[in-house]
């Protein structure tokens, strides 16, 4: 019978590693978080990683196993007549004991606070290299064992049997083992082995090797996955020569013509989208991390973020985020989120992590460029690669960026500490103080209403005339500001309002050639504003919204006489990240983003309290300070925001939302400071009075925004 049937393979969209989004967009690199030993991790070699069925995440190191609960990773010690801390597979069988297969010592069993040992005598081996519980209909559980140089054994009922060569299985070594289904939904066994891939269906095991396809006999890891047709489709790895997968009743070469990027896998798993579709993963001993998703591969190794290109062990879960872990040979633990924040930094061709600021002008075929502003000069995206884009080096011209503009003529204007430069005709040139800016450094651009071009400055505004400059009169009370943002709005009249937030003397107002500033004093709770935007509601309304250092998020109704300011922050807004705000920008589904020091807020606005949502290093962001006024939405729609450590990208249409949250579990109960195995319905004395309960929710994605609320029926 074929398990397999001939199926197609299918296009997964997922934006991943040297593998642009969409034609022409640009390159980006995925979210990669990573976990070492100073996030408590026994080790940095980590073989396997499965849940157990609280949801928290188990790992098998060589120092011992850990267990990660969404917040912190606690480790567990083997007991001390285990002769091997080296723990190569972890598991949770149906009746809650877990299971460790170590390199040299056995297998251990952990049920409650009881340990058991199972050593070469029942197993053939004292090395355990895979475990796997098998269950079927009116039948005891059976949890299968492979092992090195003891061949296969089972335990079920209590009672331990193994297979060998002399019982017709093809090895004593059995590196991998798995489960799938045939066509018509009957189980399936995989064993892989040294001397090919076993297959126990319907009672009898058959061998597939070299005869039947495989590119090489010995098999180190198998996967299998149903499509949305119903066929199912399997790739198994032949250590030293390369993939397989089984195509009309034989196993063929994998991947475009046979090629395959590596011929040493150590691991195989397979993740899907929300469309259904799959996309196969593959470790690899020391080249990284490829993906085919149906017409080619695609790599991601330590240039993308990867700690370590040795990829020792895989686990996939589509129904949560993030769906991809790797463990890795010496780099510790890493999640591939693969439906968040993707990343641009040094390694994918900035001359700077530390972005500062976004533009988009006029591609040369047609279409749209992306230029990038960095601490060291600017990149640009020519739909191809990212490549310098200045300015040169000999021009006299700071390469710290902190604005761009491209006016209507081509002009191409750069905010630096040495003055405004200009690209024009190919050529740059620098405006400064003696061309009658009211400072060298300047930090804001503002295409103003009237056609003229506007500057922020340390020491006020200047409005730009051509080849010249000339400083605005600025308030008695701020005679000399330093400016971080400019926004014009029109007052009822039509007439032009010019805001500018400052450093220090709070928010400046300018209409009617009148200025008026806006501090603690006059109502305004902030003295340093970093970023102001203007929106228009559902109904109508006009808001004016500022950024500020310390005093969150304020908007202003600006056409209801009277209004106050309204303030969002970490107090008034539960989940609101930060109090100090860097930029502000609406996406084209009428959402805030809101670029914070402590991460990125999303606030959907609603009524009159917005809902938020927080994003932080676990959803992708390269650093969770936000860069000040570094942030766009470019005409895909595509979110940009900046920080020190490169710019963060997210794509709204292939942003996969949060599944729901699992159930809580019960950590620990603790009596008067100590540990205390307290069961349901248990009776305390009247001295057991102090107790202490610690629970959690193991999600491993914005585990922050997470909120409790507890009830201790009967007295509460």
């Amino acid at each position: 019978m074929n398990p397999f049937p001939a199926s197609r393979w299918l296009l997964l969209c997922l934006a991943c590693a040297c593998l642009a989004a969409g034609v022409g967009e640009p390159r980006t690199r995925p979210a990669i978080q990573v976990f070492s030993t100073g996030e408590g991790l026994p080790s940095t070699t980590v073989h396997d990683i499965r849940p157990d069925r609280d949801g928290r995440l188990w790992i098998a190191t060589v120092e011992g196993p850990a267990v990660y609960n969404g917040r912190r990773w606690s480790t567990l010690t083997l007991p001390g007549a285990s002769g091997s801390k080296w723990v190569r597979v972890v598991r949770q069988t149906a009746d809650g004991s877990l299971w460790f297969g170590t390199d040299d010592g056995g297998l251990w069993r952990k049920q409650g606070d009881t340990w058991e040992h199972f050593g070469a005598q029942v197993l053939g081996s004292e090395r355990v290299n895979t475990l796997l519980e098998v269950q079927r209909p009116g039948r005891s559980p059976a949890l299968w064992v492979g092992t090195g140089g003891g061949g296969l054994a089972m335990l079920q009922d209590g009672v331990w049997s193994r297979l060998t060569p002399a019982e017709g299985f093809p090895d004593t070594w059995v590196w991998h083992l798995a489960e799938t289904s045939d066509a018509a939904g009957r189980p399936v066994l995989w064993a892989c082995t040294r001397r090919g891939l076993a297959r126990l269906e319907a009672g009898t095991w058959r061998t597939f090797t070299t005869r039947d396809g495989l590119p090489g006999d010995e098999t180190n890891a198998v996967v299998a996955w149903k499509e949305p047709s119903g066929a199912w489709t399997a790739v198994v790895s032949c250590w030293g020569k390369g993939l397989a997968r089984w195509s009309l009743n034989r196993w063929v070469p994998f991947g475009a013509d046979g090629r395959v990027p590596s011929r040493y896998f150590a691991s195989l798993a397979v993740t899907r989208a929300l469309q259904g579709n799959a996309s196969l993963w593959a470790g690899s001993f020391d080249e990284g991390l490829f993906r085919w998703d149906g017409e080619a591969w695609s790599h991601i190794g330590v240039a993308d973020g990867l700690p370590s290109n040795a990829i020792y062990g895989l686990y996939a879960d589509s129904s949560r985020r993030p769906a991809l872990w790797i463990g890795t040979r010496g780099g510790g633990l890493a999640s591939l989120d693969l439906a968040g924040w993707r990343v641009v930094d040094r390694s994918l061709g900035l001359p700077s992590g530390d972005v500062t600021s976004f533009l988009e002008v006029p591609g040369s075929s047609g279409g749209t460029d992306l230029l990038v502003g960095t601490s060291k000069g600017i990149s640009g995206w020519d739909g191809r690669r990212w490549k310098d884009a200045g300015p040169p080096s000999g021009a006299g011209i700071h390469p710290h960026v902190y604005a761009l503009h491209r006016d209507a003529q081509g002009r191409l204007y750069m905010a630096s500490v040495s003055g405004l430069a200009v690209l024009e005709h190919g050529r740059w040139s620098l405006l400064t103080r003696s061309d009658g800016l009211p400072s060298n450094h300047v930090n804001c651009i503002l295409p103003s209403q009237d056609g003229g071009l506007l500057v922020g400055t340390g020491a006020g505004i200047g409005r730009v005339l051509g080849r010249r400059a000339e400083a605005l009169a600025m308030p008695p009370q701020a005679p000399q500001p330093t400016l971080y943002a400019l926004l014009e709005t029109r007052d009822p009249g039509g007439g032009t309002v010019l805001w500018a937030g400052t450093r220090g003397d709070g928010l400046l107002r300018l209409s009617q050639g009148s200025w008026t500033r806006l501090g603690p004093e006059q109502g305004f709770p902030a003295r340093s504003v970093h970023a102001l935007l203007h929106s228009v509601d559902a109904q109508g309304r006009r808001w004016l919204w500022a950024g500020t250092s310390a005093a969150g998020l304020l908007r202003l109704e600006l056409d209801r006489p009277g209004a106050g300011w309204e303030r969002f922050d970490q107090e008034t807004l539960p989940g609101f990240p930060s109090n100090a705000v860097a930029s502000l920008k609406m996406d084209l589904l009428g959402r805030l983003l809101v670029g914070t020091k402590r991460g990125v807020a999303r606030l959907t606005l609603h009524g009159d309290k917005p809902s938020v949502e927080t994003f932080a290093l676990a959803d992708g962001l390269p650093s969770l300070s936000c860069n000040t006024a570094a942030a766009l939405v470019d005409h895909l729609g595509h979110v940009w925001i900046g920080t020190p450590q490169g710019a963060a990208v997210l794509d709204p249409a292939r942003e996969e939302p949060m599944p729901p949250l699992p159930p809580p579990y019960l950590d620990q109960i603790r009596v008067a400071g100590l540990p205390a195995p307290v069961q349901p319905g248990a009776v305390l004395g009247h001295r057991q009075n102090q107790l202490a309960f610690a629970f959690g929710i193991p999600r491993f994605q914005r585990e922050e925004s997470i909120r409790f609320r507890t009830q201790l029926e009967g007295l509460e």
